[in-house]
């Protein structure tokens, strides 16, 4: 008996074997490897592929290298293109496009501060870096919107290397915002950006395609490789940090953790992975684009957009996978004759897995949230100010703090007890919450004091919000048959000068409230504008 059931075993191990035997494949990169193309490293590395049987090499692109062109030469079967491949498909070419990863693009012309350039029309008898062959669709189409041809600037080949523009070679350079920018951030060079997107030109990028020949043949495969590569961008995108590390533990690169970082985040925002699903395409828009390029007589305007985008297969074909399903169906009742024996162990295992699951969670939600109010304590307060002023350098925000410290509050300690002090805090915490927005961010420093951070804020804003947690406490607090009168002392401090440190910041803020509580409490005061020490 147990010599037939050892033969049935390795006989399903070996039919298993074989169905899930990897198919290899290769992705053409676009440039080289970076964080740009972070979702297919993390789905390689974290075993996506290999979950679907697909043996992934990740080819890394570089000067003179079209992935299309590769994907139909047969040297890669899929490839990474922006709206080059639409441009090719419109000539005849067999591209099909599986997803868009990038909803924008972020293609845009490069210009230092010193040269005064600051529009498409400035670009005007200069000497101007692109993508040739109309590899750069986007900002082709930009310089002829503002009327721009080889008859007044100078269009020359990129030439890929930074210090062309850094030593005045060129005026503009044909970049990515989320690559050069950083590079001259690092050097002190003050720069502009001319992105397409600001003047209507609003265009896909990063979009994985395929040889629209080949996709009867091979619609299991592509399904296989677009489902994996979407999971590996969604989990990249979700855990930046650990798809940082893989990655520059598997690929060469010559970019710090900070340049990573800095191209991962402007990627972040390009892919909007919480408001549109990842590789989404629509086809209206495709259209769209497609329009505004032949426009620019920059494709051929009597071929439509059918067969460009790609569409799954929508009936499943059963006969295909019979094989492999009646080998899995023989396995698993092989399996089931030792299920039974594990399942009690399972269950307990499950159970004490659970505990201290829920016990960890516990743990790290007291980590950074009051035990009290359930509010952001001192240590997450001054994690996200610190994320806060990053994002107001970058972007030239003016966020505000409020730093509330509540008035009569000992005296409710005192006079009802502690149980009653709690209760009070808790429904100041609960009614100041209802008053802010989901971007807004409210803790507890501890005792009576809290703050409140607004992202982006004028001061008559602060000052309102501010006037309505006063008008809120100006209805006593009820408990145990008691009543109880709170107010508060607010100080405001506005962002302004992003010289200013995150401590000073919030010094200004501390010394407005203190400033309330020394003349009568109950009151806003506004902190002095920061002034750099000379």
């Amino acid at each position: 008996m147990l010599s037939r059931l050892f033969l049935i075993w390795t006989v399903c191990l070996l039919i298993s074997a074989h169905a899930m035997s990897s198919e290899k494949v290769t992705l053409q990169l676009r440039w080289h490897h970076q964080a740009q193309f972070i979702g297919y490293y993390t789905a390689k590395t974290k075993g996506y592929y290999d979950e679907v049987g697909l043996d992934v090499t990740i080819q890394a692109g570089g000067p003179g290298i079209i992935p299309w062109q590769e994907v139909i030469s047969g040297r890669a079967d899929y490839g990474i293109e922006n709206t080059n491949a639409l441009t090719a498909f419109m000539s005849g070419e067999p591209i099909i496009a599986l997803a868009a990863i990038y909803q924008h693009s972020p293609s845009a012309f490069l210009t230092k501060r010193s040269s005064g350039i600051k529009h498409p029309t400035d670009l005007a008898g200069k000497k101007v870096m692109i993508f040739p062959g109309g590899q750069d669709p986007e900002l082709m189409l930009l310089l002829k919107q503002a009327e721009l041809s080889k008859a007044n600037i100078s269009l020359i080949p990129t030439s890929t290397d930074l210090n062309d523009l850094i030593n005045d070679k060129v005026d503009v350079y044909n970049a990515y915002i989320s690559n050069e920018p950083y590079a001259l951030e690092q050097k002190n060079i003050p720069y502009r950006l001319i992105k397409p997107a600001d003047y209507g030109i609003d265009f896909y990028s990063d979009i994985l395609i395929a040889n629209r020949l080949t996709v009867n043949e091979k619609r299991q495969q592509i399904d296989k490789f677009i489902s994996a590569s979407l999971k590996g961008w969604q989990y990249a995108l979700s855990h930046p940090e650990e798809a940082i590390a893989l990655f520059k533990k598997e690929y060469p690169t010559n970019k710090d953790l900070g340049y990573l970082r800095y191209e991962l985040n402007i990627a972040h925002e390009l892919i909007m992975p919480g408001l549109i699903e990842i590789g989404h395409m629509n086809p209206e828009r495709w259209q769209h684009i497609a329009d505004m390029l032949a426009e620019a007589d920059l494709i051929r305007k009597n071929r439509s957009i059918e067969g460009f985008i790609y569409q799954p297969k929508e009936n499943f074909d059963w006969s295909e996978w019979e094989p492999i399903l009646y080998s899995a169906a023989g396995l698993i009742l092989l399996l089931l004759v030792f299920s039974f024996y594990l399942l009690s162990l399972n269950l307990k295992l499950k159970r004490e897995i659970n505990i201290r699951q829920a016990a960890e969670q516990q743990l790290k939600r007291l980590a950074t949230h009051d035990s009290l109010t359930g509010l952001a304590n001192r240590p997450a307060l001054s994690a996200h100010l610190d994320m806060i002023i990053k994002l107001a350098r970058r972007k030239n925000l003016n966020p505000s703090i409020l730093f509330i410290d509540l008035d009569g509050f000992k005296e409710v300690n005192d006079t009802h007890g502690h149980s009653v002090g709690d209760q009070a805090l808790i429904h100041f915490a609960k009614k100041t919450k209802a008053l802010l927005r989901e971007s807004d961010i409210f803790g507890r420093l501890g005792g009576d004091e809290f703050l409140i951070l607004i992202e982006d804020s004028t001061q008559e804003g602060a000052h309102n919000l501010a006037s309505k947690i006063l008008s809120n406490l100006e209805t006593p607090f009820i408990s145990k048959n008691s009543f109880s009168q709170l107010s508060a002392s607010i100080g405001i401090a506005i962002y302004k000068n992003h010289a200013e440190t995150l401590d000073l910041f919030l010094t200004r803020a501390d010394k407005a409230m203190y400033d309330v509580k020394n003349n009568g409490k109950s009151g806003i005061g506004i902190a002095a504008p920061f002034q750099p020490i000379q």
